[in-house]
């Protein structure tokens, strides 16, 4: 997800990973929540939500100038929960929903620091707090949206895709090996530039 932010950032962008949410350009804070199990549903207690929300409460001072969280999960939204067509309520509605819930021995703890926030901050948090559900799992995210994304199809044959997508992932993790202060960011004009030069060797035309 965070290669698929790169590809398509603006230019100048930073994208930093495992410091802001799992995913973040400054203003949008992505969280990403994968299971193997596919018939893994978001229900009302479900700590995916309540510990991301949680988290954002905790670094609100970081995080109250952010346009928007985004909760992306191969879960499924369970029909019938307070999660159902999320995305279209209310920030009062929302806060309602939660505030409906009965919390249990898993959540407690990010249910009851949620619970006692501000409650006009906590209605604006939820107001940009979006959720997109039911997404594609590593492999197939992998297979189906990177090997097929614009910034790879239109630039490298497809016998070399893998084989370029594989570099760019490796790119993306040294930045955090070679990063003197551990904080693992991404300059997209550094990124781009590095991008090309991949680019290059896959362009050559006796590769093989």
């Amino acid at each position: 997800v965070a290669l698929k932010e790169c590809f398509e950032a603006k230019d100048g962008a930073k994208i930093y990973l495992e410091c802001l949410g799992d995913i973040s350009d400054g203003n949008i804070s992505t969280e990403i929540k994968h299971s193997v199990n596919e018939e893994k549903k978001l229900i009302d207690t479900h700590i995916d939500f309540w510990k991301t929300l949680s988290n954002i409460i905790t670094g609100y001072d970081t995080f109250r100038f952010y346009g928007k969280f985004i909760l992306h999960t191969t879960a499924e939204v369970k029909k019938d929960s307070i999660f159902e067509k999320w995305n279209d309520l209310k920030k009062s509605e929302k806060l309602n929903k939660i505030k409906s819930v009965k919390s249990n021995d898993t959540i407690k703890s990010y249910f009851d620091n949620v619970i006692k926030f501000d409650k006009s901050k906590l209605e604006n948090l939820l107001e940009n707090f979006e959720i997109k559900d039911n997404q594609k799992t590593a492999k197939d995210y992998y297979k189906e949206i990177l090997l097929d994304h614009s910034a790879i199809k239109n630039i490298i044959v497809k016998p070399n895709r893998e084989l370029f997508l594989c570099s760019l992932l490796g790119y993306i993790s040294q930045e955090l090996i070679d990063s003197e202060t551990y904080i693992w960011e991404i300059d997209i004009d550094s990124f781009r530039e590095n991008f090309q030069s991949y680019a290059n060797h896959y362009q050559i035309e006796d590769l093989n």
